[in-house]
Parts: structure tokens; sequence; C-alpha cells
């Protein structure tokens, strides 16, 4: 998602192109190795007008809300923050890929079975 501050003149729209985020002063987040903002930054061979490079989700948030610049952050890190930001989805359909790994699904423990249940409603409801 898209995260602007609530009076920004992109807030209101149904969704935001790649290219529009290069006209934009953006906060990347830097979480360390290879990310999907990257990926995406990769794909449209684009460089963003990056103003800030920040590691945690609610300071991005915090400076997004101060009009610091805009961000794309993950829908599932925004859940309880959509009163205070703008979310407009980025066009182009991105995602993100979540994995888990066991030894072995057919020799789970009872709590790990009910962990990986209780991911697939909670993926199912963000989506």
């Amino acid at each position: 998602m898209c995260i602007l501050p609530l009076d920004h003149p992109l807030a209101s729209e149904e969704s935001v192109s790649f290219d529009i985020l290069l006209e934009q002063p953006f906060i990347l987040p830097k979480w360390g190795g290879d990310n999907e903002i990257e990926r995406l930054i990769r794909q449209h061979a684009a460089k963003l007008n990056v103003v800030y490079e920040v590691a945690e989700d609610q300071a991005i948030m915090a400076m997004v809300r101060n009009g610091l610049g805009i961000s794309l952050l993950p829908e599932m890190v925004l859940q309880n923050h959509t009163h205070a930001l703008a979310l407009v989805p980025l066009s182009g359909d991105p995602y993100r890929t979540i994995g888990m790994a066991c030894p072995s699904l057919g020799n789970l423990s009872p709590a790990t079975r009910r962990f990986i249940e209780e991911v697939k409603q909670w993926l199912g409801q963000v989506m």
C-alpha cells in the first residue's frame, strides 16, 4: 500500500502507479537484504526521490503523517493505522511472499498445527 498524509493530493485516488511515486518525496523502508520495494524499483528500472531511509515501520508512518514524504508498506503492517494515514493501493498488483517452514507437515505438534491454521485464517482476512 502507498501511505500518504490524509491531506495529500493523491489520498483520494483509487490506486497509485509506480511512476507517480517517482515525483514524490519518498521515505524508503530499509529492512536489510532484498525486499519487495527494492524488487519494484528494479522491475521499473526507476530511481525514487528518496529523502529518508528508515528501518522502523512506526517511524515511517509517523513521518508520513507529518508530511515528510510518502512511502510503501505492506498492508499487514497498516491494519491498526487506517484512521491516521491515507492508504492507496499500488497499481500493477504487487505481491509479497510469506513463508513458513517445518521439518514435516505430517509430524506437527498440535500447537504448530493451530499456529499454521491461524496464520492462514489471518492472511485470508487481510487480503
